[in-house]
């Protein structure tokens, strides 16, 4: 089945839920027709009346931006013209390909995804799941590879200069198309998306209190509750006690600021409950969430909540992007396993001096016996070689701890589905454990409920991927 088949099919389910297409294009010319350089087609529940209407950019340069409303029953027909390699806006056609001097209609090669709570690999801002089609050809080659040329440069430079300025055709592809801004770098993707939004996710005011999972989704557009259905995976100090499931329409439903709410009652010991949302049979949506009160029971925990109410500011270090904020809440964790703690990435050195926060980020000795090597990161496990290091550093503590179990971990802020695979394989090789922010939880649940730190010892040696090739394999015991 072809990925434009695949999109097609994918959206049949919630076709329902959409009143209009907003199509939105950046291109220039050449020999005599406009070619792509982003292009966005946007799903949306708003019918045609209630979306605001961007004038398209006139044009200069051999540039020209267009922006276009349409009613939903013109999107077969969009995709018709895609599966061409063409497409009309605004009156104007839009061609993807250069080859030899030459503006080519061939059939695009795009990839289906679907999308839930921004996957990393395709940030497109939005906070619905969705279903995506993407094609690609690379900006370099269709600005400077044939003889009508135009300059990257040249263009960024009139663009300043524009009446209504921008900085550079990056800015524009952001500010008008809507595509994220790069982490670094350019914009090298000549991209076009078809993104269909599905009106239908869970609220982040879900809880877990006294025994209750409240459940709150947002914007229900469709008119069939019997269609939504609800799963429930009940958690308690880390274990799996319940699995259940329920269709929207059987429960008790209010509505509650724009939300329905439900509500369902869970396992008196649960600490957390992870939340499923499936429309038609078709998963949609995930949440996570704990009771603050069942991790209260630890002395150590309840003194750090006499200052810090709830764990409000914990929890915000345990998922920041800021790397040294990140790296005080494991430490604050691993305190709370009942681990003697050290955080050497604190250790920094003065002005001009180093410091040994670049050697390790945490030792942790959880008994006379094992030893936790931890580093911390907010970005990919193995940037900046950290994999390699942490390896290297666990050879030398072994080296100096003759007689102890060395357990190197690293820990993360990105959830285990988003690491890449490659990133993990090479985990398993180096004997490295990972522990994504889902882990983290777990552990944290696991430390609020007193258990002993021998078992939360046993949890973190299982997140080893130990295989034939692990170094560390015969230190465990």
């Amino acid at each position: 089945m072809s990925e434009l088949r695949k999109f097609k099919e994918a959206i049949k389910p919630y076709i329902d839920g959409w009143k209009s297409v907003e199509v939105k294009a950046v291109c220039f010319s050449a020999y005599g027709k406009w070619i792509n350089l982003g292009t966005r087609i946007i799903l949306s529940e708003k019918p045609t009346t209630d979306i605001i209407t961007f004038d398209s950019l006139p044009e200069f340069l051999r540039f020209k931006a267009f922006h276009e409303i349409l009613d939903i029953n013109k999107l077969d027909d969009l995709l018709v013209q895609l599966e061409r390699g063409i497409l009309t806006v605004c009156g104007n056609e839009i061609y993807f390909k250069i080859e030899s001097n030459d503006v080519k209609v061939t059939p695009l090669s795009f990839s289906f995804y679907r999308d839930y709570r921004s996957e990393r690999f395709i940030p497109l801002n939005f906070a619905y799941p969705m279903v995506i089609l993407r094609a690609g050809e690379s900006i370099h080659g269709l600005l400077y590879n044939h003889d009508e040329a135009i300059e990257q440069g040249y263009l960024d430079s009139g663009l300043r200069s524009y009446k209504v300025p921008y900085n550079g055709l990056d800015d524009l592809l952001v500010s008008f198309i809507g595509i994220p801004k790069p982490d670094f770098g350019h914009i090298e993707s000549a991209f076009l998306d078809v993104v269909a939004p599905i009106p239908l996710r869970l609220g982040n005011e879900c809880k877990l209190s006294d025994g209750k999972a409240i459940i709150h989704m947002e914007n229900v557009g469709y008119e069939h509750l019997e269609d939504i259905s609800i799963g429930l995976i009940e958690h308690s100090g880390g274990q799996t006690s319940n699995r259940t499931s329920f269709v929207l329409a059987k429960t008790d439903l209010k509505e509650e600021n724009g939300h329905l709410v439900t509500h369902k009652d869970v396992g008196t010991d649960t600490s957390s409950v992870d939340i499923f949302l499936s429309f038609r049979g078709e998963f949609l949506d995930m949440l996570r969430v704990g009771d603050p009160s069942t991790i209260l029971k630890n002395p150590r925990i309840m003194v750090y909540e006499h200052f810090d109410k709830d764990l409000t500011i914990l929890n915000k270090y345990l998922e920041s992007s800021d790397s040294d904020c990140f790296e005080i809440g494991i430490g604050l964790l691993l305190h709370f396993c009942g681990f003697n703690t050290g955080s050497y990435c604190l250790v920094k050195g003065k002005k001009g001096r180093s410091g040994i926060q670049e050697e390790i980020d945490l030792i942790a000795f959880a008994d006379s016996n094992h030893v936790i090597a931890g580093e911390c990161t907010t970005k990919e496990i193995d940037v900046n070689e950290k994999l390699s290091k942490l390896s290297r550093r666990v050879k030398e503590i072994q080296e100096i701890l003759e007689g102890c179990s060395i357990i190197p971990l690293i820990f993360t802020t990105l959830e285990i589905d988003k690491i890449p695979r490659s990133d993990i394989e090479k985990a398993k090789k180096e004997g490295i454990g990972v522990a994504a922010i889902e882990n983290i939880k777990e552990i944290l649940e696991m430390a609020g409920q007193k258990k002993q730190p021998q078992e939360i010892l046993m949890y973190l040696k299982n997140l080893i991927r130990r295989n034939e090739l692990s170094q560390w394999k015969t230190n465990y015991r």
